[in-house]
């Protein structure tokens, strides 16, 4: 991502809006301005803060404060000031960018496609504010849509790794795998740092019954990777165990994973899923409820716990859990919901 990040500093907002503002506010936004062009962006962003202390409803300086929070890395901060620069104007290219892009970088998909998608009604995307709308349709499988700006963005800049590794995961999404093969190894040729794309390729490996290769890409990522990217490869190690029948490997991935990151969702559902098949279902039980109190619509937990319940003959609870893991989606909790358990 780092490329796209230096994009957003080549053309950050000026100006969009034609509310009268006090002077004394225009003067101040005018010089975060020159500062945020300079690239000084701590002295632009008190001066912001400044300008919205004079005029609390200057859309403008709120969503250049977004950019900036963005270009730190403080994705959440940047997406809580976009959406008060939204408050304040509805229908503005800027301020569906700043929260398209946050949207997508704090995992919330569909309304980072939805902002990014607004766009297209009245100006042309950015090339960056393509890639996000592509990348946000991958996240949510809606690959018809990712396709043609998956395409148009690597025919246009084939030297870009991570236009080649969102190309690679549409095709991927098409069953594919060979040619998102040759897309994510051509994105690693482009830009080796990119430890990400290891997963990509493991995942691809899977697919075509590589299973020794996908390992050892698997291994590299957690070698080389940090903190919440440590996490991701460990989590796709223990899946990887998990799907073979490892299962003491499996629960050593997703506990390395868990010292790292004990706040991660999907760590807490995948060490459930393995204490389930090693049969200690009250210690499956209590990762579920782990899980459910830190996001009470994650399905797979529902969907754990009811099979945990199950097995602890606690039927009326297990029943709960499936209806709701059914209401959020899981077709595999409609079987049991039909099942002669659900319905003596």
């Amino acid at each position: 991502m780092k490329k796209i990040f230096l994009l957003l500093l080549i053309a950050p907002l000026i100006s969009f809006g034609q509310k009268e503002y006090a002077e004394e506010a225009r003067l101040m936004f005018a010089e975060a301005n020159f500062a945020y062009n300079k690239g000084n962006l701590t002295d632009a962003f008190a001066l912001y803060e400044k300008c919205i202390g004079i005029e609390p409803q200057y859309a403008e300086a709120f969503v250049n404060m977004s950019f900036i929070k963005f270009d730190s890395k403080d994705y959440n901060k940047a997406l809580d000031y976009a959406l008060k620069a939204h408050s304040i104007e509805k229908v503005q290219h800027s301020i569906f960018s700043a929260l398209g892009k946050s949207y997508y970088m704090v995992g919330d998909y569909d309304s980072a496609a939805t902002y990014l998608a607004k766009i297209e009604y009245f100006d042309d995307l950015t090339e960056v504010e393509e890639y996000f709308l592509a990348a946000s349709n991958v996240k949510l499988n809606n690959f018809s849509a990712a396709k043609p700006l998956a395409k148009k963005l690597y025919t246009n800049r084939p030297s870009n790794s991570d236009y080649a590794a969102l190309k690679g995961n549409v095709m991927y999404g098409y069953g594919e795998y060979e040619q998102a093969m040759e897309l994510y190894k051509k994105a690693l040729d482009l830009n080796p740092d990119n430890v990400y794309i290891y997963s990509n390729i493991a995942k691809a490996c899977l697919q075509l019954n590589q299973n020794d290769k996908a390992l050892e890409y698997i291994n590299k990522g957690v070698e080389i990777a940090t903190g919440e990217g440590k996490v991701t490869f460990l989590i796709l190690k223990g899946n990887y165990f998990h799907s073979i029948g490892e299962l003491d490997n499996a629960e050593k991935a997703y506990d390395e994973a868990y010292k790292i990151d004990n706040s991660n969702t999907n760590i807490l559902v995948n060490q459930a899923g393995i204490l389930i098949d090693k049969e200690d279902y009250q210690s499956a039980l209590e990762k579920c409820n782990m899980a459910i109190e830190k996001n009470s619509e994650l399905m797979e937990a529902y969907f754990n716990r009811g099979i945990a319940n199950e097995m602890l003959r606690n039927i009326e609870d297990a029943c709960s859990d499936w209806e709701e893991a059914f209401i959020l989606g899981s077709e595999k909790a409609e079987k049991f919901l039909n099942s002669s358990t659900c319905n003596e």
